[in-house]
């Protein structure tokens, strides 16, 4: 077969490996043949703590497995890299036959980074891939009783803040110079807690 018609549409000569294959490309493994490189989806033994948000989501502190295979006709040479934050690529492991599975520690340090996780395999002539993107996140904080930290808040008047306390002092409006205040708390969930009338247990006046 003559030129254009003697080459696929990546320049690779048509049955330069004994046989002519069907479509637009010439996939073999012979002088000149194309060929085709496999890598499948990146698997992982983590749970995904934020399943409506888009990629894998962990806590810190958690040790994830990821797992992925490739094949071809050809021998393979394999590597597992991944990239912080969208920065340059990180090496984690490379080399060539069955792909193994890799750990990776999610220390503190890593909470707020987006991690990018990449295994690639190449036969010399293709390359192929397959990514999985990871957020790390804080685990929430455990918490005991009824304290508990709140992520942001705003205190006004006519409500006050002392001794670990949110009150309001409500005055009676009384004419004689005298002045009554009634301090209103919290103390178990569904209780609220009026000192001036009766016993409180555990209150403060």
């Amino acid at each position: 077969m003559t030129a254009p018609y003697n080459v696929d549409m990546d320049g690779n000569t048509r049955g330069g490996d004994g046989s002519w294959d069907i479509g637009a490309y010439e996939v073999g493994t012979g002088t000149g043949g194309g060929s085709v490189v496999t890598v499948s989806p990146i698997t992982q033994n983590a749970s995904d703590v934020d399943p409506n948000t888009s990629g894998m989501q962990v806590y810190t502190g958690t040790i994830v497995q990821y797992s992925g295979s490739a094949s071809s006709s050809n021998p393979l040479t394999w590597t597992w890299v991944y990239t912080v934050n969208g920065g340059s690529e990180t090496v984690f492991q490379t080399g060539s036959g069955t792909v193994p599975s890799i750990s990776f520690n999610y220390t503190t340090a890593t909470a707020g980074n987006t991690y990018v996780w990449t295994l690639r395999a190449t036969d010399g002539t293709t390359t192929s891939q397959s990514q999985l993107t990871v957020n790390v996140q804080n685990p929430p904080v455990a918490q005991t009783g009824l304290s508990f930290a709140s992520t942001s808040g705003t205190i006004t008047s006519p409500f006050v803040v002392g001794s670990g306390y949110i009150s309001q002092p409500n005055e009676t409006g009384v004419t004689d110079g005298r002045q009554c205040h009634v301090y209103l708390h919290y103390h178990q969930r569904g209780q609220l807690c009026d000192p001036s009338h009766g016993q409180c247990p555990g209150h403060r006046a």
